[in-house]
């Protein structure tokens, strides 16, 4: 069974998790994009790209990633109680 256009996204976002998981940091960032390319409102992959430049200590980029899953995401408000960028910041995720 070959996957839909629409499922590639979540399929390259779950790739993503797992390389970084993996501290696999360049090959999760490239499945985060990847992700990020097929569906510019994929709030977690953005927020996954955002915690994988905390782990490479680019507190800048993921800050920017995760403020791009807000500003994409629905319901941002919903998004923002479950993590604040102090959260990312003190690196508590």
């Amino acid at each position: 069974m070959n996957p839909s256009y629409s499922e590639l996204d979540d399929i390259h976002s779950l790739i993503g998790e797992c390389y970084r998981h993996l501290k696999k940091y360049q090959n999760a960032i490239e499945h985060y994009e990847k992700a990020i390319k097929l569906d510019e409102a994929h709030p977690s992959a953005y927020y996954n790209l955002g915690l994988t430049y905390y782990a490479l200590n680019k507190p800048y980029l993921s800050v920017n990633a995760y403020l791009q899953g807000f500003i994409n995401e629905e319901n941002a408000l919903e998004a923002a109680q479950t993590m604040t960028i102090q959260d990312i910041l003190s690196g508590r995720f």
